[in-house]
């Protein structure tokens, strides 16, 4: 909650009894006294919550802020005091995750005046938190005054560091069962709830273990840097997990609501946003069983967003309500949990799930019946069982969701392997995945019209392709950064293979000029064979780069379907077998077909050839073009070839570059 917004209740109490002398000092005995009469009134209480209060007088050098979730406090938005007071401290939904309502009492030592201000969470002296630590919390030596009638069932740990790191390393059958799981926990120190949220970590980590999935862990005590983190093991997994396979992301940590009331979560010193997980699940091929669990404050605002990505979101609370961690009233039941109060529940009726046969056969009964997969029933059936055990739920306080997604990209398409592996902006994204246009299947020809192909080659019939400008303006920041990752040797390393992508550059390529470049992108009818014992594959992009038809190339009329016929400047990327090494060379055919320098690149990705092409090396906005794939053993005897061209054949006009750019602003 932030302090523009706090809600400030000046009570100016006369000197009575229960003061001193005009000249004398407020006690902290009777500071409380006046608390307790003028804010707090127990009497008059509908709700539970508990006072504490310092057993030392703040003093106009201390600094005093509340917590706001990344990072200890907001620089410039501390209390100013004038004279020594009195702090209290009422959290007005004990056990609570945050943000929820709280409230900071002053009491100046010598006006006896009381300033009551609303906030959302927990206070933050001098660059040090109060009261987080549960034990600190729960000490009732603590507390000023309380009406709360319980307390948690358990405050030690049950999963320590130690026992995680054993976690992460335990194997159960395969390496990769049938998916991958994910174990994010956002605690940091500094703030509430470590043990409850370590419980929920060591939890669904194991349940992972014994689910057979291939998993990891993000969290403390040594995690920095959590979005990246998380941003690339999505990545990763992306590339490797199959249609049919699952992938299940659980997050546990603080979170709250902006002024914009978009939803967050605190992982660290970060926030996470629900247009970043949205951006990144999107990495994964549609056909990839997609489940996220997120418990924290307001994780119900991840929910819309995450429909269109996931498959099964289960969120621990609504978009208006807070969480709770491990609550134990007298009607709880579920006293023996360890974790928040929903995770516990939800984490135990997994494992119950794997320890049962019957409920075994009923997710597998569930998943045929509703066209799932069995992993996405176990989600949904753990939810519904662990909102029985969630007395929060039970009384009304807070409102978990478990929504079935309707992913965006029902099919998958070749660009997505593109789009997984870039991840760029999403309206990029989808402009790609709009912009690829159909080749026809199984129209393999030869250079000369008269001729057939024998013996067709898959790697060699164009299925798909498009050409976009994508627009690295260096000035935007936004733009920068996104050239930094494409082409400062991140995704497109000259001569490398970055995560099963081969990427090759002309000889004596330089760095990428920060402008604009042109892609061209092909999708072929079977992958591209990274090594071949025999045949020679050639990749092209031929371009038209001046739009001047006098000083394009002729083909020999011999060979009237040649394929590089009308163009000018040839991009070649291919594959010798005999120095058994990819190349990639630049031709300038107006002019004497001399091979010039040039910083293009150009990469291979399963069924993708893709050329990546600087602005300064095309002449004009829309240049004309042509993709042509082509394979032969040596020498261009049909029955050893195979080749084939975008369009029907090579006398097509060529196809014309859009003239919108696709602008990298996310």
């Amino acid at each position: 909650m932030s302090t523009q917004n706090r809600s400030i209740l000046l009570i100016a109490i006369m000197a009575t009894a229960l003061t001193l002398t005009s000249c004398g000092s407020l006690s902290l005995e009777k500071a409380t006294e006046l608390v307790l009469a003028e804010v707090v009134k127990p009497d008059e209480l509908d709700h539970q919550l508990i006072v504490f209060s310092l057993s030392e007088p703040l003093t106009p050098e201390d600094r005093l802020q509340p917590y706001v979730g990344a990072g200890l406090a907001r620089p410039g938005e501390a209390y100013s005091l004038e004279n020594e007071a009195w702090f209290f401290y009422i959290d007005d939904a004990p056990g609570a995750m945050f943000t929820h309502p709280t409230r900071f009492v002053l009491v100046d030592r010598s006006t006896k005046e009381i300033s009551v201000f609303d906030e959302g969470w927990w206070p933050v002296l001098n660059d040090s938190s109060l009261w987080t630590e549960t034990e600190v919390y729960w000490n009732e030596s603590n507390w000023a005054f309380s009406n709360v009638d319980w307390l948690p069932s358990r405050l030690e740990l049950a999963y320590s560091p130690r026992m995680l790191a054993s976690l992460i390393n335990r194997r159960i059958g395969n390496e990769r069962g049938s998916g991958a799981g994910l174990v994010v926990n956002g605690w940091d120190e500094g703030q509430t709830l470590k043990e409850d949220m370590q419980d929920n970590a060591g939890n669904m980590l194991e349940n992972f273990v014994n689910s057979d999935f291939d998993h990891d862990y993000i969290g403390p005590p040594a995690d920095t840097g959590i979005l990246d983190r998380i941003k690339y093991w999505i990545l990763d997994q992306s590339l490797v997990l199959q249609p049919s396979q699952t992938a299940v992301i659980y997050i546990t940590g603080h979170g709250g609501v902006t002024s914009d009331q978009d939803g967050y979560i605190s992982l660290g010193q970060e926030w996470l946003y629900e247009h970043d997980l949205v951006d990144w699940l999107g990495m994964f091929d549609p056909g990839v069983h997609v489940i996220v669990i997120v418990d924290a404050c307001y994780s119900g605002s991840f929910v819309d967003g995450l429909s269109d990505v996931a498959d099964v979101t289960v969120t621990s609370t609504g978009t208006l309500d807070p969480g709770y961690g491990d609550y134990d009233p007298k009607n709880d039941p579920n006293t023996d949990d360890q974790g928040t109060e929903f995770s516990s529940g939800y984490a135990e009726d997994w494992r119950e799930i794997l320890n049962d046969e019957a409920q075994q056969e009923e997710a597998h009964r569930r998943a045929e019946q509703n066209g799932t997969n069995f992993w996405e029933e176990v989600a949904m059936m753990s939810y519904l069982s662990a909102l029985e055990k969630d007395v929060t739920y039970q009384i009304g306080w807070t409102f978990p969701n478990a929504v079935r997604g309707n992913p965006l990209h029902t099919k998958s398409l070749p660009i997505d392997k593109f789009n997984r592996y870039t991840n760029p902006p999403q309206d990029v994204k989808v402009t790609l995945r709009n912009g690829l246009q159909a080749d026809k299947l199984g129209d393999v020809i030869y250079s000369k019209s008269t001729v057939k192909i024998e013996n067709p080659k898959p790697a060699t019939d164009i299925n798909f392709f498009e050409a976009f400008w994508i627009a690295f303006d260096p000035e935007t920041q936004e733009n920068f950064i996104w050239w930094e990752l494409w082409f400062g040797n991140t995704l497109f390393p000259c001569d490398e293979s970055p995560q099963g992508m081969v990427t090759v550059c002309p000889d004596g390529a330089g760095p990428m000029p920060q402008d604009d470049v042109l892609m061209l992108v092909m999708a072929l009818d079977s992958e591209v064979p990274i090594v071949e014992p025999e045949f020679l594959y050639i990749y092209s992009a031929v371009l038209d780069t001046d739009g001047d038809p006098a000083n394009d190339f002729v083909a020999d009329p011999y060979y009237d379907w040649d394929y590089y016929q009308g163009t000018d400047r040839w991009y070649v990327i291919g594959w010798d077998p005999y120095e058994h090494a990819w190349f990639m060379n630049v031709t300038n055919a107006s002019a004497g077909y001399t091979t010039v320098a040039s910083n293009a690149r150009g990469a291979i990705l399963g069924d993708l050839v893709i050329f990546l092409i600087p602005a300064d090396e095309v002449s004009v906005q829309q240049p004309g073009f042509r993709l042509t794939a082509f394979a032969h053993k040596g020498y261009y005897a049909p029955a050893n070839s195979s080749g084939d061209v975008t369009g029907a054949d090579p006398t097509e006009p060529l196809l014309i570059v859009p003239e919108e750019s696709l602008l990298m602003d996310e």
